[in-house]
């Protein structure tokens, strides 16, 4: 697992919405874990990210934000974090054509877990798209990209046997199929 910069985001919320991750080295089996998570709103000007000790951080507009267990703050725009009695970070984001985005940052283990269920809105980022690792490779060569030869006509096959006679044409109407337990419509 990599830091994810654009892990979820969404246009459908205003001002935007977008989650990234930050994962610690990794341990000597290969493993990682998300060291932080933070949800973007409002074009990055309100940011709630919690870390894998369970330390919440809320900015908005530049000023941070504290947050008690049990309390929700209004983030403006139909959006609002709240924090659970268990320390998570709730973050609802909603627009006014029935969309909404909550997201649930937990402390969880060695990491911060991520659990998101969205309805109505467009999605994008790595979870929607996918992530494709590349391994270092040789650097192409700037310039024309070859073009294969030309490619071969049709291979004659040889046939052996009588070849299959045609079906013949009957005369309509043909009957469309209709779901069961309805009669077929002719069509003419």
């Amino acid at each position: 697992m990599t830091s994810q910069p654009d892990l979820l985001n969404s246009d459908s919320i205003a001002g935007g919405f977008r989650i990234s991750t930050q994962v610690t080295p990794q341990n000597a089996k290969g493993v990682t874990w998300n060291q932080s998570a933070t949800v973007s709103l409002n074009n990055g000007a309100t940011k709630i990210t919690m870390n894998s000790n369970g330390d919440a951080s809320i900015t908005s507009n530049g000023q941070s934000v504290s947050i008690a267990r049990g309390q929700t703050l209004q983030l403006g725009n139909g959006e609002s974090v709240t924090c659970e009695e268990n320390g998570s970070l709730r973050v609802t984001a909603q627009n006014g054509n029935g969309g909404r985005i909550e997201t649930t940052l937990t402390a969880e283990g060695k990491g911060v877990n991520v659990d998101v269920t969205a309805r109505d809105v467009d999605l994008g980022g790595t979870l929607v798209n996918g992530y494709e690792r590349r391994e270092p490779g040789p650097t192409p060569v700037p310039g024309p990209t070859p073009v294969p030869g030309p490619i071969p006509g049709p291979v004659p096959i040889p046939i052996s046997g009588p070849l299959p006679m045609p079906m013949p044409i009957l005369p309509g109407p043909y009957p469309i199929q209709s779901p069961i337990g309805e009669e077929p419509q002719p069509v003419y």
